[in-house]
Parts: C-alpha cells; structure tokens; sequence
C-alpha cells in the first residue's frame, strides 16, 4: 500500500485497501500502518466519512487496545475536522480513552483529551474545554515562564511566515501550537493569527467561524472585539449581510468600552 501510494496508482491502491478491510485480523501494527495510508488517502479525495469508516473497520480487526485506541483517535479528528460531527466524534474519544484509561498521559490519551477539548470547545463550554486540555498537556516539568516564551516563539513563526505568504509553514505552526500548549485555543491569540491566516488565504467563513467560537468560549478574551471585528468584515466579503449586522451588534453589547464598539456603533448607523 505504501509502494502503491508513493506511486500514485489511485486504482491499485482503492483495491488493497478494501482488500485489506476485507481481512478478518492482522497484526495490530500492519493494521494502523496500512489504514493510516488508507485513510489518508480517502480523505485526499475528500470520502472523510469513508475513511473514518475504514479506521472503525480496523478496529474490529484487532484485541490491542493502543492500537485500537490509536485508530478511534484517527476517526474521532476525521469525524470533528473534515465532517463536523462533533457528537459522534466524542463518542469515538470517549472509546479511545476507555481503552488506553483516562489518567494515561501517554501520546494516544493526550490526543483523545485533546480531541474532547476541541468538541468542548466547538459547545462553548469553557469549564470542560480547559479540563479536557489540561489533561492534554505533555507532562514535564516547567522553568518559569517557559510556557509563555515557547508560546511567543510559535507565534513569531506564524506571524513572519504569513508576511511571506508562506501559508502552509505558518499553518504547521498553528497547529504545533495547538498541541504542545493545548490551553492556548483558549485564550485568544492564538485564534486571531488563525483567523487572520484564513482570510489571508481567501476563507472568510473559516475566519468568522473561529472568530466566533472563541468569543462564544470565551468572551472574556482580551481579543474578542478584535476577533468579531474581523468576522464582520468577512462576512462583507462574503456578502452575508445579515451576519454582518449581528457580529457588529454583537461587538456593541459585549465590548462596549472598546474601540471597536465605536466603529461597530457607527457602522450599523450607516446601515
């Protein structure tokens, strides 16, 4: 499958991979190897919900609970980002952790709890979303401040990437991010560099969707006037004008002392 994938048979390779499922057992690592590649390349011809399916298969071919749990993590990310079934993807979380334990701090449960916190995330539920990313947190010890300066570090990456339009590095760095400081969706910045990388690459529903679930998260973040601000002016570019109208009200009730607030105020009169 491997050999079929590098050399671009999408035929050949479809036909292994159903072959593969087709099989009653295997040893646990084939199976992860092989239904990775696989679903990979399910997605790359946008059939998320096939590949999540194929991960799922593989699941009942194996009695390894890390690998099993390795291939519910995998479904579980397929199901929230490329499908947005948030429901069923926790259920799969869920099961991953009940196989490998909920105080595993290893690699495959800080990826369940770091999957549960982005659909606690997604339901506005800051208490849970913190939890769950908390739990998600690699274990090792701290210096002062360190956390703080590595976080600046990723930030200066995003940022200088994105002046140079190399969009993918500054993407890679979101996403590092995400996961070696998993709190950090929480807070803000790191969802204003994320919405100002989605409009620099032309999508602006992306942009106010991640505006507006960090506000609705956490309307406390110092950034949320900014965020909604940006929204509004994507839903222009848009033209979803009546979207436009309720982030701009939106930035008048909840940030009445920013700035923003007066330029939103002046907006809707013009309207």
């Amino acid at each position: 499958m491997d050999l079929l994938r590098r050399a671009e048979n999408d035929e050949a390779l479809t036909a292994a991979g159903e072959a593969f499922l087709a099989r009653e057992t295997a040893p646990p690592e084939a199976v992860v190897a092989a239904l990775s590649i696989y679903s990979d390349f399910l997605r790359s011809r946008d059939e998320a919900d096939r590949a999540a399916r194929a991960l799922l298969g593989g699941v009942e071919m194996v009695t390894d609970a890390r690998a099993q749990a390795v291939l519910l993590v995998r479904a579980g990310r397929i199901r929230l980002d490329d499908l947005a079934q948030a429901d069923e993807a926790m259920d799969l979380f869920e099961q991953a952790l009940g196989k490998v334990g909920r105080s595993a701090r290893g690699p495959i449960a800080r990826q369940a709890h770091m999957g549960a916190g982005d659909v606690h995330r997604l339901r506005r539920d800051l208490q849970a979303a913190a939890e769950a990313y908390d739990l998600a947190r690699p274990q090792r010890r701290e210096l002062p401040g360190r956390a703080q300066f590595h976080a600046g570090d990723l930030a200066r990456h995003v940022e200088a990437y994105s002046l140079v339009r190399d969009y993918a590095s500054a993407q890679s760095y979101l996403d590092r991010w995400a996961t070696e400081l998993p709190a950090t969706k929480l807070a803000g910045y790191w969802s204003l560099l994320q919405v100002k990388l989605h409009i620099l690459q032309g999508d602006d529903l992306a942009a106010a969707e991640e505006a507006e679930i960090l506000v609705g998260v956490n309307p406390a973040t110092n950034y949320g006037a900014e965020l909604l601000m940006l929204a509004a002016n994507a839903y222009h570019r848009a033209g979803q004008g009546d979207r436009i109208v309720e982030t701009l009200e939106a930035i008048v009730e909840l940030y009445p002392e920013s700035t923003y607030a007066v330029e939103a105020a002046e907006a809707l009169d013009s309207r």
